[in-house]
């Protein structure tokens, strides 16, 4: 009979083989590194499987090792916090679980994972979570990009919560962040409905401006 460890053995054994080394790692380190890179693989494997049968609590037992080890997809992550709403847990609890995760874990410092997850996180419309942590980006280094406005604001437009809206098209302006083509039509929507006249104007002409780029590099290559 073949043991589990020695199962466990060929799989980290296939593992090391496609495992990248450097010169400074000795043979004994880099099978350590593979080894804890193996058994995150693993980690966030159980996790997903548990969270496809339904057990949210299986799901949720095993998130402090998991959070611990790292490396966990902005994916996963939104359905661990599925999970969590799911349990009933507080969104302020919520919050300072995802929020501890990203200090946590390098790898998930950059905002191609945060926006991944808010874009994820949004779909709850769980307002207290996906503001708090575009709030608590500057303790991560970290800065709201126009991918982070895009789905704040079609958040908030989704519950209009249209002053919201406004702010967050007001700081876009502040802080230089171009809006997408999308963004610009919620907030001139926003505009007519708060009765902004000036924010209407502007939006209509970055609209219409955009609209005669589209057709001038439509007619150069015609």
């Amino acid at each position: 009979a073949v043991s589990r460890g020695s199962g466990r053995g060929k799989q980290v054994g296939k593992h090391l083989a496609n495992f990248p080394a450097s010169r400074s790692d000795s043979g004994a380190s880099r099978r350590r590194l593979c080894e804890a890179s193996f058994g995150q693989g693993a980690a966030v494997r159980g996790s997903r499987s548990a969270y496809e049968r339904g057990d949210h609590r299986g799901v949720l037992s095993g998130w402090e090792a998991l959070k611990k080890a790292g490396k966990v997809p902005a994916s996963h992550l939104a359905q661990v916090v599925e999970c969590m709403q799911r349990l009933k847990q507080d969104s302020s609890s919520i919050l300072a679980e995802v929020l501890e995760y990203l200090q946590l874990d390098f790898d998930a410092r950059n905002m191609g994972y945060v926006n991944e997850l808010l874009e994820l996180l949004a779909k709850s419309l769980d307002t207290i979570v996906v503001d708090g942590i575009v709030k608590g980006l500057p303790k991560l280094a970290l800065a709201a990009n126009s991918g982070s406005y895009e789905t704040l604001i079609q958040m908030h437009f989704s519950t209009r919560s249209l002053a919201t809206v406004a702010e967050l098209a007001q700081s876009m302006r502040t802080a230089g962040v171009a809006a997408s083509a999308r963004v610009t039509v919620i907030i001139f929507k926003t505009a007519l409905q708060v009765s902004d006249l000036d924010g209407a104007i502007r939006c209509y002409k970055d609209l219409v401006a955009r609209s005669a780029a589209q057709s001038g590099g439509s007619s150069a290559t015609a």
